[in-house]
């Protein structure tokens, strides 16, 4: 305001104070949501009002419980002001609701991209996650799938992923994805997903004790050189001590499962040292057995068996190989 202002009267619907005449006042939301923010000025003659509505957006602390999951077929827009915001590096396209999500499904998080050539930034920021009931001593599990073809073999964009631990104050880059790294793929025309072979699982393995606080977030930015749409689905948060599998259980050096990522089948191999029963089963990342693969007494000596993995969504799953002396869990992504 200006030009002579002699009074000023704010009204924050839902805030404390609920109204003040202070020039900068300092307003308190102790309850999460949207709120709307009127003004009225006068110079002793004159009078104006303003009213902003859906003006501030308090987001919750604590944030949502785990585990954490968004597939994004509940939302009816994106941003959405609640569970996911986005800023817009040039007032063009930015994070929206996608007509295809990975697994055949419907959404997902798609920023149009194709042909933006400014070198501009596009944010997608979720809401806060209550990490603080996570014990120090365990481990952050954060998967997510991506879709993305370059428009041109020379672009470099860069899909990167930040951590919050002051609610979106600060953020700590954990996740860079850029050029071939991001995909090598090329399609001259804008890019949509037609299978679930077009979607790559992505991980995230550094989210350390420091982070779990109550008002976690994060955040996906990409870049733009030129090329071409990007989608985000399929995003997964939880310790690992909810999933059931304890780290003592991976164990990547005793067996392989390969290729890895498959797609319709992979192949289990491992050695024994000598003869006895295994039961070989199918994991998911919950921890929770879906699939029976074998059992039966092994001899002495190297073993192959093939697993079909046709009929399962797409995501990370463990290959466990259980014996009376423990169990042994080797990875397997389903594309």
């Amino acid at each position: 305001s200006y030009h002579s202002v002699t009074s000023r009267n704010w009204t924050f619907t839902g805030g404390s104070p609920a109204s003040s005449t202070a020039q900068d006042p300092i307003i308190t939301y102790n309850t999460g949501g949207i709120y709307t923010v009127s003004l009225d000025v006068s110079d002793g003659g004159t009078n104006l009002n303003e009213t902003k509505t859906s003006y501030i957006v308090v987001i919750e602390d604590p944030g949502v419980g785990l585990p954490y999951s968004e597939g994004f077929e509940s939302l009816s827009a994106l941003p959405n002001n609640s569970s996911w915001f986005a800023t817009n590096g040039n007032s063009g396209n930015t994070w929206s609701l996608g007509n295809v999500g990975a697994d055949n499904t419907s959404k997902s998080a798609k920023l149009q991209n194709y042909g933006n050539t400014d070198g501009t930034e596009d944010e997608l920021l979720s809401e806060t996650i209550d990490l603080s009931s996570v014990a120090p001593t365990d481990q952050i599990v954060f998967n997510f799938e991506m879709a993305y073809r370059k428009r041109t073999s020379s672009d470099n964009e860069k899909l990167q992923f930040f951590i919050s631990k002051d609610c979106g104050e600060t953020w700590v880059l954990r996740k860079n994805l850029s050029g071939s790294s991001l995909g090598d793929e090329v399609m001259s025309s804008s890019y949509t997903p037609t299978s679930v072979e077009d979607w790559t699982y992505q991980e995230v393995t550094n989210i350390n004790a420091d982070y779990f606080v109550s008002n976690f977030r994060y955040k996906f930015v990409f870049t733009n050189d030129g090329g071409n749409n990007i989608y985000i689905d399929n995003i997964n948060l939880y310790p690992a001590s909810m999933s059931n599998l304890s780290d003592s259980e991976i164990n990547l050096t005793k067996s392989i499962v390969y290729p890895n990522p498959a797609l319709e089948k992979a192949y289990l191999r491992f050695n024994q040292e000598e003869s006895k029963k295994l039961n070989i089963t199918l994991v998911n990342a919950m921890g929770q057995e879906i699939k029976d693969i074998s059992s039966a007494i092994y001899s002495e000596g190297s073993h192959q068996i093939e697993i079909a993995i046709n009929d399962i969504t797409t995501g990370l799953y463990f290959v466990k190989i259980s014996s009376e002396q423990g169990s042994e869990l080797i990875k397997l992504l389903k594309k």
